[in-house]
């Protein structure tokens, strides 16, 4: 009887040890990182490894979702406002430096490809205001300052979506809108011998031009730099206009440089 349970047992372990050597021998290894499986009609490997963070990721650098710019943009502003009364015209001249001029912009992005946003932007300097008219003691030039109010809506797009070319970040905006500029200043007539404060009021409708470069610090954050232009133009006409030929004209020319930081 003993003699038939070992005999048996020898039977046992023969088979298991034949099983195990026709499986390594097949290939199959069976490890932390990979699986074989084979037969007699294809091979097939299954891998298996840790998530690792790729730097290169589409969600690593993108403006998708919620967008955020804030800015300050230095820009050298020139408003002219002409007004017209019959035969008489008028010309008054406001420019100099607007340092700084900061803005903040918020809107969405879409797929990393553009962004539409609002704007606000208000933006405070000093330069020159310049008075010429046709009576010669309406003509003088003093000092000012110069003050900005803007509300606008705008739209920027990003040509380059390849992130190991060098121009990656690079970005085109237009931003329309609706600004005031003011100028504040001391004014001297030398008719009366006396000195009075002043100022004047420009109103537009601004159209600017940007083209710029985002450079990315984290996943979501990025800082670039921009040049853009503005132009501003806008015509009131009273009531009366086709008798007293009476109307005021506005227009403005900005050119700045931005620096911002950008979600």
């Amino acid at each position: 009887m003993k003699n038939k349970i070992f005999a048996a047992m020898l039977l046992l372990a023969s088979c298991v040890f034949a099983q195990e050597g026709s499986e390594y021998a097949s290939g199959s290894s069976f490890d932390s990182g990979s699986t074989y499986i084979t037969n007699s009609e294809y091979t097939t490997k299954t891998e298996y490894s840790a998530a690792r963070f790729d730097k290169k990721d589409l969600y690593t650098h993108v403006h998708r979702g919620f967008y955020f710019t804030t800015s300050l943009t230095f820009a050298y502003l020139d408003d002219t406002h002409t007004e017209t009364y019959r035969d008489k015209k008028e010309k008054e001249n406001a420019y100099g430096y607007l340092h700084p001029y900061g803005e903040i912009r918020l809107g969405g992005s879409i797929a990393n490809v553009a962004s539409i946003f609002g704007a606000i932007g208000v933006g405070y300097g000093s330069g020159s205001y310049e008075l010429i008219g046709n009576d010669r003691y309406d003509k003088y030039k003093v000092d000012a300052t110069l003050l900005r109010l803007f509300f606008g809506l705008g739209t920027e797009f990003y040509p380059i979506q390849d992130k190991e070319n060098p121009a990656y970040g690079i970005f085109l905006g237009l931003t329309i809108g609706l600004g005031i500029d003011g100028s504040f200043y001391d004014t001297y007539n030398s008719r009366y011998d006396d000195y009075s404060s002043g100022d004047d009021a420009y109103l537009n409708y601004l159209f600017r031009f940007e083209i710029g470069k985002d450079w990315w610090f984290s996943r979501r954050w990025c800082v670039g730099i921009a040049f853009n232009y503005t132009y501003g133009s806008y015509t009131d006409k009273s009531s009366d206009y086709s008798y007293y030929n009476e109307k005021d004209e506005y227009s403005s020319n900005t050119f700045g440089f931005t620096v911002r930081l950008s979600h």
